[in-house]
């Protein structure tokens, strides 16, 4: 049966993030590839190749234990997820970038002084990566519920870099420290 043997083709061939991030993660603490980015784009590459995963499974799944499933509105679901979660992941990055920061930085903003402090700034980074950890989670049950598994995943991947982008495209201080902080 070909749809047994795709499934397992999806199945073996997505890469385990557990296996391939932290290799990255250490070779970029080191300097490699910070300059031009690639530990990035590969970072970016591998939850994509996990997205595209996950879809495939879901979708040959859904073709081998759900009979009563439409075929076309099964793959028209694979695009509608990644724009829905692109959409998505742009405007939590958005939300996330300028009003939860803007909110949070008034809040250091009325320390005696006006002049937040080391320690305030990191409690607000602090702060706003639980906030970040906590909408993504609920991002992804809330996607996984409504059976749009890999458009939960690929809202939160976009939302990251957005906030990353925006954080660092004017090489602000707090926002480069903030985006470090996020492990953004």
């Amino acid at each position: 049966n070909y749809t047994w043997s795709f499934l397992q083709g999806f199945a073996a061939s997505a890469v385990a993030p557990g296996v391939v991030v932290p290799p990255i993660l250490s070779l970029q603490q080191r300097g490699f590839g910070t300059k031009s980015g690639p530990t990035m784009l590969l970072l970016s590459s591998v939850v994509e190749d996990l997205i595209l995963g996950i879809w495939g499974i879901n979708f040959l799944v859904g073709l081998l234990f759900d009979k009563d499933r439409d075929l076309a509105l099964a793959i028209a679901m694979g695009p509608i997820q990644v724009i829905g979660g692109v959409l998505l992941g742009l405007g939590q990055g958005l939300f996330y970038a300028f009003v939860a920061t803007k909110l949070l930085q008034s809040e250091a903003k009325m320390l005696p002084g006006e002049i937040p402090t080391p320690a305030n700034t990191s409690r607000v980074n602090y702060l706003l990566s639980w906030f970040v950890l906590f909408t993504a989670l609920a991002t992804l049950g809330l996607a996984s519920s409504l059976g749009v598994a890999g458009g939960g995943a690929f809202a939160v991947m976009v939302s990251a870099a957005t906030i990353g982008h925006l954080w660092t495209k004017d090489q602000v201080a707090a926002d480069v420290a903030r985006k470090q902080d996020l492990e953004i």
